[in-house]
């Protein structure tokens, strides 16, 4: 078992993303890609969440902060500002209105 600095360490030096190939989920950690079908892929992201609740309870922490995923590639591109972070960690969209 890793003790939490460790983790955390490895986190933030370690990129991670999905993709979806036809049916099946693309899960990449680093530089390893775990292939699998779309239920396990939301059983997993059930198990997550789940242990995330716990460990945030865990340590006290009571903020109400949320992460939003969206797929744009179905957006007219000049309906939306992008915005990349300085460290091209995360981008920022904002909607023209």
């Amino acid at each position: 078992m890793q003790s939490k600095e460790i983790g955390e360490k490895i986190l933030k030096l370690t990129p991670f993303g999905t993709r979806v190939e036809g049916q099946i989920v693309v899960l990449t950690i680093g530089t390893s890609n775990v292939k699998m079908d779309y239920n396990t892929a939301l059983k997993i992201s059930a198990f997550l969440r789940y242990a995330g609740r716990l460990a945030k309870k865990a340590s006290g922490d009571e903020s109400k902060k949320f992460t939003v995923v969206a797929d744009l590639t179905d957006g007219n591109a000049e309906d939306f500002d992008a915005f990349m972070s300085k460290d091209r960690k995360s981008v920022s969209v904002n909607r023209k209105c």
